[in-house]
């Protein structure tokens, strides 16, 4: 099995992910359609919603960061931070290590590739069928 795919009936009970570990899947091929389990997709837009964890997202675009580095960045009770990194790493937006006492946070592509690819199939693909069929009766 390559990293990211799944059965295409989407009967495999595991997925092997970019990183190389087995999950659950949270998405299946389907007639060549992009399915992403209604709870993790809700799970990833959860997580978007708020502006300090697409903030969050945005620092560690740079790099991977202690949960210090991160906090120390907002103007909020560390409780409160903790509360972000907590449903970032629900979303699986973020991958975790630690080091000591240090908790280090990284970006991971994987979620936040799967995502964008719901949203093409979901609106890219209509889009480009209004954009070919407006140039055909534009050809006429």
């Amino acid at each position: 099995m390559t990293p990211g795919a799944a059965l295409r009936d989407g009967s495999s009970r595991f997925v092997l992910d970019l990183t190389g570990r087995f999950r659950t899947p949270t998405i299946r091929l389907l007639d060549d359609v992009l399915i992403i389990e209604s709870h993790a997709i809700n799970q990833v837009f959860k997580a978007l919603s708020d502006p300090t964890r697409r903030e969050i997202l945005r620092l560690l675009a740079a790099g991977e960061k202690t949960a210090g580095e991160l906090a120390e960045r907002f103007d909020m009770a560390k409780p409160s931070v903790s509360h972000h990194f907590a449903v970032l790493k629900q979303a699986e937006l973020v991958h975790t290590r630690r080091e000591g006492q240090k908790i280090f946070y990284s970006l991971n592509t994987t979620v936040a590739q799967d995502a964008m690819a719901w949203l093409w199939d979901l609106f890219g693909r209509h889009d480009t069928r209004k954009r070919r069929a407006i140039r055909k009766a534009d050809m006429k």
